[in-house]
């Protein structure tokens, strides 16, 4: 009777270590994908055509590189169920907890630099605008976000350009968008971009922690030679 018990017992350990492997397998793949994801959402950024933030350019820079970090935390996941050694798991669940710590990093530096944005946004168009007349790539700028967001000048509207319009006022803007401002149009969308990496990154947050916990379970019941 006990050694039928026992026999029983095993095989249920056996399927509970199956399917931690399979569940383990599964979140790294996701977390690769993440990976990929994060990469994509980085190049996106800092290659998109109003890109003028040097904001923008700190955070292409993290998140193309928390996805490379994430795409090999995936992997040696993945290796770690293939190869039980326990060097393997080491260097895996210490992966884990360094990419845990770098994503938290990230998303606490996005909350915080939002009101930055806000801050940046409004002077990258007061000098766009100082500078409309006289530089073509202030111009072009401010064009594109005019064009782009249905707005004019940066905080009052067609009045922001002040003595400097010397030419016709539609030339500038559009008739219809003479007393709306860009500032908040282009902070907004700004934030959205912000909010799209914040989701991602919490995102690869959740899965990593997942990852960790399976991870040290999987460790456990290897150490017992289950």
């Amino acid at each position: 009777m006990d050694g039928n018990a026992n026999r029983r017992m095993s095989r249920k350990q056996r399927a509970a270590v199956a399917c931690f492997k399979f569940s383990l397998i599964s979140v790294s793949t996701l977390l690769t994908l993440l990976g990929f994801a994060l990469i994509g959402t980085g190049i996106i950024v800092r290659l998109s055509e109003d890109f003028q933030f040097s904001l923008f350019t700190h955070l292409a820079i993290a998140s193309v590189s928390i996805g490379f970090g994430t795409i090999f935390i995936g992997i040696v996941g993945c290796c770690s169920v293939v190869v039980r050694k326990t060097a393997v798991h080491i260097t895996f669940i210490s992966s884990v907890i360094i990419g845990l710590l770098a994503t938290a990093v990230v998303c606490c530096w996005l909350v915080i630099q939002r009101n930055a944005v806000f801050e940046e946004s409004r002077v990258s168009l007061r000098n766009a605008i100082a500078g409309y007349f006289t530089n073509d790539t202030y111009k072009q700028f401010i064009n594109n976000i005019q064009h782009r967001l249905e707005c004019c000048g940066a905080e009052f509207g067609l009045s922001d350009y002040g003595a400097q319009l010397d030419l016709e006022a539609d030339t500038v803007c559009e008739m219809q968008f003479f007393a709306k401002p860009c500032h908040q149009p282009l902070w907004e969308y700004l934030s959205q971009k912000l909010i799209l990496v914040l989701v991602i990154n919490v995102s690869t947050g959740v899965i990593l922690l997942l990852e960790f916990l399976l991870s040290l379970v999987m460790f456990c019941l290897l150490s017992i030679h289950i």
